[in-house]
């Protein structure tokens, strides 16, 4: 993907179906980002955004288009922000999550990531 001669991306196939794809997103040449697929269209993605190996990011599709993100750093067992997304467009960011699935700030955002309302409390991921 950056021209350099090395692996960068590796996609896994069974029988003419795209089951995964991974990518280094660093050019280390070990892959830190790992997308499964079905019927080649995404399905979930996780990402090591820190490049230690472990994930930190967990993303769900529906019809192959991104509706949450949630950052669980070094795959920790509870997520601290969870993004969601409203037609592939960030809408909120919940940050401070707990172990109950308790945030404690709502950012919602405009279509050009522009804040517009923040609410502080507790608020349930369920």
């Amino acid at each position: 993907r950056n021209l350099d001669g090395k692996w960068d991306e590796w996609t896994y196939y069974n029988h003419g179906q795209f089951l995964r794809a991974e990518l280094d997103n660093n050019f280390d040449g070990k892959p830190d980002e790992w997308i499964t697929y079905s019927n080649f269209i995404p399905v979930s993605a996780e990402k090591d955004t820190d490049f230690n190996g472990v994930p930190d990011a967990f993303a769900i599709y529906s019809n192959g288009i991104v509706q949450e993100i949630d950052v669980r750093p070094n795959n920790s067992q509870f997520t601290v922000q969870r993004w969601i997304y409203r037609n592939d467009v960030l809408s909120e960011i919940w940050r401070g999550g707990d172990s109950n699935g308790v945030f404690k700030e709502i950012v919602k955002y405009d279509p050009f990531f522009n804040a517009t309302n923040t609410q502080f409390g507790e608020f349930s991921s369920k």
